[in-house]
């Protein structure tokens, strides 16, 4: 006698079809229709109740199409992430370059260095500068001649100020650029 191979089950795991919704009870709650919708992948199902007072056929229809491409979202957004289980998760990065604070001797060195400082010197005491550089100008030029100050080019105000200045031309894109080097990346 031949001996009986073993045989293994196989076992296919179901595949989600399109979410579908369907209607499957109307009630009241004081003073709302109630309408318990059932939501169905063929893998899952969830009912979720719809509540108004002016409950409509119409208003149905617009609920279940919102909940089912919430549903869609979160189903792409699992298959995403599906893979990632049992890996190692890094930490983020981040979302834009770390600045470190620039004191006031540093920001004078660095503006004479780049030949900027009487420009900004001079744009700050000439009573026709006219804005909108003006403000920026005050605020560069409070920012090199005051002890004590700190620039924090983090910060969305004093990038604002750079930006600002280069837009009125007191400093070039260059200027800009090798600015954000001299206070280098903090990693």
């Amino acid at each position: 006698m031949l001996p009986i191979p073993a045989v293994t089950p196989v076992i296919k795991e179901r595949t989600p079809m399109p979410w579908t919704a369907t209607l499957k009870s109307v009630s009241t709650d004081g003073g709302n229709v109630v309408a318990n919708v059932e939501y169905s992948n063929g893998t899952e199902t969830i009912t979720k109740p719809i509540k108004a007072d002016d409950l409509t056929q119409q208003r149905i229809a617009e609920e279940a199409h919102v909940v089912i491409a919430s549903l869609d979202k979160r189903d792409a957004a699992k298959a995403d992430i599906d893979p990632l289980v049992d890996t190692e998760i890094l930490p983020l990065e981040p979302e834009r370059p770390t600045y470190r604070l620039l004191t006031s001797a540093e920001i004078h060195e660095w503006s004479t260095m780049r030949g900027v400082f009487s420009t900004i010197k001079d744009a700050a005491e000439n009573p026709a500068t006219l804005e909108p550089p003006k403000t920026a100008v005050r605020s560069a030029w409070l920012l090199i001649s005051t002890p004590d100050r700190v620039l924090d080019l983090n910060e969305p105000g004093p990038m604002g100020m750079v930006d600002v200045l280069v837009a009125g031309g007191i400093l070039s894109e260059d200027d800009k650029a090798n600015l954000l080097e001299f206070a280098g990346w903090v990693e």
